[in-house]
C-alpha cells in the first residue's frame, strides 16, 4: 500500500478532523496526504508507517493515531485552498479566522505524533521494525534519549515529536562539541548531568535560528511572541540564541575546569594540547 492511500474514503478521513469542507473530495485531498504521509514516514520510518496502516487488528490505537496525524497534517496543508474557496463566495474568511484554524490543526497534529510515538515505545517490544529504525538506533547513542528526559532540563511540553525534530542537532552537538571535550574520562552523575544540561540548552539555542517559530512546542513559541514580541524578526532570534548560548557557555566552562581538576589537565591521556589533539584548552 502506497502511503498516501491509508484513506479508504473520505468518510475515513473525516471521521480524523473536522472543519473540512462538505463538497471536499479525497482527490482533491490527495496531493497533501501524500505530502504529509511522506513526512511522517522519514520520522517513524517506512516499515513502521507500513505496518500501523495494515494490521488495525493489532496495531489499533497505533493505526489511529497515525491517521490522525496524517489527516491532521494534510488538512494544515490543504488549508489555504478551502480559505481561497470560501472566500469566493460570501462567507469570506478574516485572516486571522485562517491563522486562528491552521493553528488548530497544528495543535491537532502535534497532540497526535507525541501519543503515536509514545505509543510505538510503549509497545516496541510488539513492533520490532520501531526499533530497528533510524530514530531509535540514533537516541540510543544519546546521553538524552526521550522527550520527557529533555522536558527535564528545558521545557519541551514533553513533546516527542519536537524531540525527534531537533534530534539531528542533539547527535551533532553531543558528538563534536561536548563528547570531545570529556576526552577519555567518565563523567560522574552530577558533571553528566551538567553535560546533559548543556546539550539540551544549546540545541534549543539552535533550534531557535533554525526552525520556523510554529515549529516549536507551543509553550515555548507562546513565550517567545511574548517577550520578544516578533518571532520572524532575524534580531529578536539572534537575541534569544545569544541569552541561551550565555548560559551554555558558562556551563562549558564548570565542564572544561572539572576534566581538567579530574585528569590533572591530562584529558585524552596524554599532553594537554598536544597537537594530535581535536580540541585545545585555553
Amino acid at each position: 500500500m502506497k502511503t498516501e492511500e491509508i484513506f479508504k474514503d473520505i468518510a475515513d478521513f473525516r471521521s480524523y478532523v473536522d472543519g473540512l469542507e462538505a463538497d471536499t473530495t479525497l482527490e482533491q485531498l490527495r496531493p497533501s496526504i501524500r505530502s504529509a504521509s511522506t513526512s511522517i514516514a522519514s520520522i517513524i520510518g517506512k516499515a513502521v508507517f507500513q505496518k500501523l496502516s495494515e494490521d488495525l487488528d493489532l496495531y489499533s490505537y497505533g493505526n489511529a493515531m497515525l491517521k490522525t496525524a496524517v489527516a491532521t497534517s494534510a488538512l494544515y496543508r490543504y488549508q489555504i485552498f478551502l480559505s481561497t474557496k470560501k472566500n469566493n463566495t460570501e462567507a469570506k474568511f478574516y485572516k486571522y479566522q485562517h491563522e486562528e484554524i491552521k493553528e488548530h490543526h497544528i495543535e491537532a497534529f502535534w497532540s497526535a505524533m507525541d501519543e503515536l510515538l509514545d505509543w510505538l515505545d510503549e509497545n516496541a517490544d510488539n513492533v520490532p521494525e520501531w526499533k530497528e529504525s533510524q530514530l531509535c538506533k540514533i537516541r540510543e547513542s544519546l546521553p538524552v534519549k526521550n522527550a520527557a528526559e529533555f522536558d527535564g532540563y528545558y521545557g519541551i511540553d514533553r513533546s516527542s515529536y519536537f524531540y525527534s525534530k531537533v534530534l539531528f542537532l542533539l547527535r551533532t552537538i553531543w558528538s563534536e562539541n561536548i563528547r570531545p571535550v570529556l576526552g577519555r574520562l567518565v563523567p560522574d552523575e552530577a558533571l553528566m548531568e551538567r553535560c546533559k544540561r548543556i546539550l539540551c540548552y544549546w540545541t534549543m539555542a539552535e533550534a531557535v535560528l533554525k526552525f520556523d517559530v510554529t515549529e516549536l512546542p507551543r509553550s515555548i513559541r507562546y513565550d517567545f511572541n511574548h517577550e520578544y514580541t516578533k518571532g520572524s524578526d532575524p534580531q529578536t532570534r539572534d537575541r534569544l540564541h545569544a541569552d541561551l548560548m550565555s548560559k551554555v557557555n558558562s556551563w562549558m566552562k564548570m565542564v572544561e575546569s572539572a576534566v581538567k581538576s579530574a585528569t590533572g589537565g591530562n584529558v585524552s591521556g596524554g599532553v594537554v594540547n598536544a597537537e594530535e589533539n581535536k580540541f585545545f584548552y585555553m
